[in-house]
Parts: structure tokens; C-alpha cells; sequence
């Protein structure tokens, strides 16, 4: 059984002009799906003092702080496509560690970089 499609360009171009229209029409925050905000929440956390935050939270005692995470311990940072020539037997041995291979890649060139932005 053979199915035929033919282009109409009329029907392209409607169809593209109701999508368009669809993207500048908002949908009003009151039927948006999520979380309902009462209107006494919303007057109570436009009146506070965005300086000193919520009045009832407490600040964290400085023993809590020193335990905190940094930037660093949660911060992934951008990978990028690229191809790169390695020799046979390096690329066995890699593999030879299991699974991941490419990871550990990037794992022994970044120790070397940040071994040498330490120099």
C-alpha cells in the first residue's frame, strides 16, 4: 500500500501563520497548570524588604557555612564535539578500564591542565 503526499504551499503558509499567532497569544497566569499563589501570599511577598529577605528566616550559623558547597564542587562545564587522533595502544588501554573510556579522557587531560595552571 503506497501513501501520496502532495505540498499544497496555500496550506503551508496557513498553517504557519495560525502557529505564529499561537506563539503571541499568552496563556493568562490564572489557567496556567502549576502552583496556585493566593492573592494573600502574593501582597505578602511583594511587601517584603527585598534587602533583608524573609523576616522569619533564620541566617545559617557560621559552622553550617563552612560545610557549604562552592561554585565548583556542582558546576558541569559546557562539552564540545571535536575528533582527536590517539594512538592504538593508548586507546586500548582506555578501554581495557571498562565502560567510559572518553570520560576518563577528559579526566586525565583536565588533571594536566589544572596541574599546569598551577605552575
Amino acid at each position: 500500500m503506497e501513501i501520496e503526499f502532495t505540498w499544497d504551499p496555500a496550506k503551508a503558509r496557513s498553517n504557519l501563520a495560525k502557529a505564529m499567532n499561537r506563539n503571541k497569544e499568552r496563556t493568562p497566569i490564572s489557567s496556567r497548570k502549576g502552583i496556585r499563589i493566593s492573592t494573600e501570599s502574593r501582597s505578602l511577598y511583594a511587601a517584603l524588604d527585598p534587602r533583608t529577605g524573609d523576616p522569619e528566616s533564620r541566617s545559617l550559623p557560621p559552622e553550617r557555612w563552612e560545610t557549604a558547597m562552592r561554585r565548583e564542587e556542582f558546576f558541569r562545564p559546557i562539552k564540545k564535539l571535536t575528533s582527536v587522533r590517539i594512538d592504538a595502544d593508548i586507546l586500548d588501554w582506555l578501554r581495557s578500564k571498562g565502560d567510559g573510556h572518553l570520560t576518563r579522557i577528559n579526566e586525565i587531560l583536565r588533571e594536566r591542565m589544572t596541574l599546569d595552571q598551577h605552575k
